[in-house]
C-alpha cells in the first residue's frame, strides 16, 4: 500500500514524513487513521500506530472464538430441545 503526501508548506516536510513512513514500515508498524476533520476545504486526519499481532496471539484468539462458537451451538441445541 503506497501513502501519498500532500504538502501544503515546505517540501522538505513531504521528504521527512517519507523517511519516517519508511522507517515505520521497516519496524513493522503501520499508521491507521482514527478521525477525518474537514477544516476549510482541507482534511486533516488524526493517525495512531499499531503494530500487527504476533502468531501466538492469533492462535490464541482463534481459540477462544472457537470457544465461544462452539458454546453458543450447543446451548442453541439445549433450547431447541426443550421446547
Amino acid at each position: 500500500m503506497k501513502i501519498g503526501f500532500v504538502s501544503l508548506g515546505c517540501p522538505k516536510n513531504l521528504v521527512d514524513s517519507e523517511r519516517m513512513l519508511g522507517k515505520l514500515a521497516q519496524d513493522g508498524y503501520t499508521l491507521v487513521p482514527m478521525r477525518l476533520y474537514w477544516r476549510r476545504g482541507h482534511v486533516k486526519v488524526e493517525l495512531g500506530l499499531a503494530k500487527g499481532k504476533k502468531s501466538h496471539d492469533k492462535r490464541a484468539d482463534i481459540k477462544a472464538k472457537t470457544a465461544d462458537r462452539e458454546a453458543k451451538v450447543a446451548m442453541g441445541r439445549a433450547r431447541k430441545e426443550r421446547g
